[in-house]
């Protein structure tokens, strides 16, 4: 069993199932063709643009099936303007790294989807 167990995690650390990270850098977000904010990307880590256009605290995020991402902290302005992540999903829009963010509405009415690109 403790044999089956190790060579099941071996399989998980293997390149061939190692989900995506995102390139680095700082990626402008907008909504509906308006300006949203921005998000910096580092490593496994990104910051959203508080008030002030200050970016916060690093916050982790990871990447879940091929081109799922999941924040593990707060996003910025979005979460200040009222808007809560429904879930985010890596893109390549117009050949540049990107991902696209569904939001639901700070009224809870209905869903967007914000566009973020390097």
């Amino acid at each position: 069993m403790r044999a089956l167990a190790t060579l099941a995690l071996g399989a998980l650390a293997t390149p061939a199932l190692a989900a995506p990270t995102l390139t680095d850098g700082i990626y402008s977000c907008t909504l509906d063709g308006a300006p949203l904010g921005q998000i910096r990307i580092v490593a496994e880590t990104y910051q959203g643009v508080a008030v002030g256009g200050t970016f916060g605290a690093a916050e982790m995020y990871i990447t879940m099936d091929p081109d799922r991402i999941e924040w593990l902290g707060g996003l910025g302005l979005l979460d200040q303007q009222g808007y809560r992540v429904d879930h985010t999903t890596i893109t390549g829009i117009g050949g540049r790294p990107g991902f696209e963010i569904t939001l639901l509405k700070p009224d809870q009415s209905d869903f967007v989807t914000a566009t973020c690109t390097l």
